[in-house]
């Protein structure tokens, strides 16, 4: 076999090992995923109705019927985690008279994932059907953490006669930021690239279980992330 021979075939394996290396991992991923059917919203704690761009996951905490106040909080998450991190504010609300909404945000928990524009426009349409569609029509208070006070603020700005008051909590927006130089989030919307270093570096990170918290006593969150992942 000549040398030419050799490193040619050499390239081979050498390129045939990277695409594998690539391959190997998205795949087994992708074949690894548990389909978000009917069996898999049935372990929701909520109900579902339908919107526009799907089925939305919700639920009520609902007060005692001798302390209700006939005042209704609609409490809207973040990017990471679903309604039940609001789990315990709810409890302590409905203990002091309000109906309490919890959703969760398309793309979220046991919500749809439809394939759009996860804009401003999209979540103030998801809030407006959802209140809509549960049969509140008289103005409510309105909280919002992270994300999801983005989405507060922009619906009460387009839809300012539904609001009674805005509560915002460490308030943020929906554009990905990663460090300083904003690396990682420009890698994420490269096509294929960031579709790759998603599906098989960051969910793997986000979805790792980590350990439990020995001193957060009261204050920790309720809820199963990695299930409704």
């Amino acid at each position: 076999m000549t040398k030419r021979s050799i490193f040619k075939w050499t390239m081979i394996g050498v390129v045939t090992l990277v695409i594998s290396a690539i391959a190997i991992p998205y795949v087994w991923v992708l074949a690894n995923e548990k389909p978000f059917d009917d069996r898999a919203r049935a372990l929701a704690p909520g109900k579902f109705v339908e919107l526009t761009s799907g089925k939305l996951h919700y639920l009520w905490v609902e007060p005692a019927p001798e302390n209700a106040n006939d005042e209704t909080i609609v409490m809207l998450h973040g990017l990471y985690l679903p309604n039940f991190v609001f789990k315990q504010n709810a409890e302590a609300l409905a203990g002091a008279g309000y109906r309490v909404l919890l959703l969760d945000h398309f793309g979220h928990g046991f919500s749809d994932r439809p394939r759009e524009n996860y804009d401003s426009v999209f979540f103030v349409r998801e809030v407006s059907e959802l209140l809509d569609a549960v049969g509140v029509d008289t103005p409510v208070y309105l909280a919002g953490q992270s994300m999801g006070g983005m989405i507060a603020t922009h619906f009460a700005t387009a839809h300012p006669e539904r609001v009674k008051a805005l509560l915002l909590m460490v308030p943020a927006g929906l554009r990905l930021t990663g460090s300083d130089d904003d690396f990682m989030s420009n890698t994420l919307r490269i096509p294929i690239i960031g579709d790759w270093v998603w599906t098989v570096v960051v969910r793997r990170l986000l979805l790792t279980p980590q350990p439990i918290c020995e001193t957060c006593g009261e204050g920790r969150l309720v809820g199963n992330f990695y299930l409704q992942s």
